[in-house]
């Protein structure tokens, strides 16, 4: 299906670009020189240290920002911090202010800009302006602050309307938004009133449906671990700028792994919250997405560089009344009782979602999962083999394409003819044309929510049946692929299909790092280890391979494995725990 709607979408804009003398890329370079008026002349980079950042280049880049000679060193070390909490403490002792912690982090985003391309917006100016507030604010009120973020620089994902910015989500027909009435989304207005500084926007993929963040306007994001590998999608922008510390915290929105697929790209922490617990009011979506039903719910949630993060995130907003920001929440607090009943608990049981033969994985993925959970289970955990135990992943990954389809095909259609922009390479590579068409009738619509009901009753069972406390499995069969070969991100919608909150812990050993047959040696005593039956295609089952990239090492060379925890509906609280847990065994935090 999507191939043909590639198809489509090629012939259409060809027509409209002809039609329209084409005027998106007057549009783009009038948009890009706007935005690249806000950069610095004295943060620029040195064009010798830049001779290698390209899209094919296999270089990591994250120590070229201590070879610049734009950071002091005491911008550097404010800029590494990887607790949240140790931050905000040195700027709510008055040890730091928010002036040099915002003016640092702003710097670091303009240097992974150009190292990586992963801003859209840019807002040092405001962001100084509210740091100097905040500062005054201090220092007038006797060290009081406005909230638990006080003087926080949060980088933003380019689809949370922000006044006076664009939100154009990588249509060029989109370029103007900032004038919207009422545009201040609901996430960032809560954090905002917290205390928070917003500096940049963050790049996404064209209709934000895709696994790469490249687009017409803004380009393609690169990966900090490796130039040439994808940074992921659709919250690129932030995997990004959080690999390379230029933010240390961002928040994204998640509807089939937008947040955990950079996460896991780029080597950082992701969470996707429950949908109906985040305000979400506000975002913009090229086609509004459905919250009533009869799609699959979109989330917005943290990104991060530590559990820390996340967990500092997801307390400030759900302690701090989020339904005064969106009335639409069905949860309105943290559940600090679910929460300290997990916190630290280790005989817990997990079952293991190693892989479906359908979609098989890569060894290093496989390895790493495996190795993960030996550890655990060395701590006292009790690890469940899920092996011919769970629903089919085609189900799932099937009803999802429908699901999007329906939602995202007319807007999306109508937003690149609008300009006659041509859609980007990815779209091609989701390879989907194996699913099914969506349905274009009530009845038909109907049955695809009866349908979704079912499939969360049928997960719900295993959990119950098991007396399982959470799930771990990959987050994606592989690690960051090469740009434009992600394919589809099964291991991550199955969650929103099942409107489960997952999280993302990046772990293990770099691609690379270890021989591929020492790897297959290691899973075949692992698996034994741990009990877990090997699963081969059944009779009547098609393999999905050619929907994934293939491994390579020396491709995919430093790549970051991870694993990806996974709990029931509104256990937010007990998989915050339980994540902050396995990520200090596992990562020997």
């Amino acid at each position: 299906m999507v191939q043909s709607v590639y198809a489509i979408l090629s012939t259409g804009s060809f027509i409209m670009n002809i039609i329209h003398g084409g005027s998106w890329e007057s549009k783009k370079k009038k948009k890009l020189q706007e935005r690249n008026k806000q950069f610095r002349k004295e943060w620029l980079v040195d064009q010798s240290l830049l001779n290698n950042v390209n899209e094919n280049s296999t270089v990591s880049v994250i120590d070229l920002h201590f070879k610049t000679g734009i950071l002091t060193d005491k911008e550097i070390k404010i800029t590494q911090f990887k607790k949240i909490t140790d931050l905000l403490s040195k700027i709510h002792s008055g040890e730091l202010t928010s002036l040099e912690v915002t003016i640092a982090f702003c710097k670091r985003a303009q240097i992974s800009q150009q190292l990586t391309n992963c801003l859209t917006e840019v807002m040092f100016n405001e962001a100084i302006e509210r740091a100097k507030y905040l500062d005054d604010y201090y220092t007038k009120n006797n060290g009081k602050i406005v909230g638990p973020l006080h003087g926080l620089p949060i980088s933003v994902k380019d689809c949370f309307a922000l006044p006076n910015f664009d939100s154009t989500t990588g249509l060029i027909s989109y370029i103007g938004n900032k004038d919207i009435p009422n545009n201040f989304a609901s996430l960032p207005r809560q954090l905002y009133d917290l205390g928070a500084v917003f500096y940049v926007k963050t790049n996404v993929p064209q209709f934000m449906m895709t696994c790469d963040s490249d687009n017409n306007l803004f380009g393609r994001t690169l990966n900090p671990l490796n130039l040439s590998l994808t940074a992921g999608g659709s919250s690129g922008g932030e995997g990004s700028i959080l690999g390379q510390h230029g933010s240390i915290l961002g928040i994204g929105s998640d509807i089939g792994g937008s947040i955990r697929i950079p996460s896991m790209a780029c080597g950082v922490y992701g969470f996707k919250p429950s949908s109906d617990s985040i305000p979400f009011e506000g975002i913009v979506e090229p086609n509004k997405v459905d919250q009533t039903g009869n799609g699959i719910e979109c989330t917005a949630g943290p990104l991060s560089v530590s559990m820390d993060g996340i967990e500092i995130f997801l307390k400030s907003v759900f302690d701090s009344n989020p339904s005064n920001y969106d009335k639409s929440l069905k949860k309105t607090s943290f559940n600090h009782d679910l929460y300290n009943q997990f916190k630290d608990k280790k005989n817990l049981k997990i079952g293991l979602l190693l892989e479906d033969p359908q979609f098989p994985i890569h060894p290093t993925i496989k390895y790493n999962l495996l190795k993960q959970a030996e550890i655990l289970k060395t701590q006292g955990f009790e690890i469940i083999d899920l092996s011919d135990k769970f629903q089919p992943l085609y189900t799932l990954w099937n009803h999802a394409v429908r699901s999007f389809t329906l939602d995202i095909f007319l807007p999306t259609l109508w937003g690149l003819m609008k300009t006659g922009e041509p859609p980007v390479a990815s779209l091609n590579t989701l390879h989907s044309d194996s699913f099914g068409l969506p349905p274009f009738t009530k009845t038909g619509v109907h049955n695809l929510v009866l349908e979704r009901k079912e499939i969360r009753s049928i997960w719900n069972r295993l959990f119950d049946d098991l007396q399982l406390d959470a799930i771990i499995s990959p987050g994606c069969h592989s690690t960051a692929p090469a740009h434009d070969t992600y394919g589809i991100p099964i291991y991550t919608t199955i969650w929103n299909v099942t409107n489960y909150p997952a999280c993302v812990i990046p772990c293990g050993d770099p691609v690379g790092s270890i021989e591929d047959a020492e790897i297959v040696k290691s899973i075949n005593s692992l698996k034994e280890s741990l009990n877990i039956k090997t699963s081969y295609l059944k009779k009547n089952e098609k393999s999905y391979a050619f929907c994934l990239n293939e491994y390579n090492s020396s491709v995919l060379k430093n790549g970051k494995p991870h694993i990806q925890v996974v709990t029931r509906y509104f256990e937010d609280e007990k998989l915050l725990a339980l994540s902050k847990t396995i990520d200090s065994i596992i990562n020997d935090i």
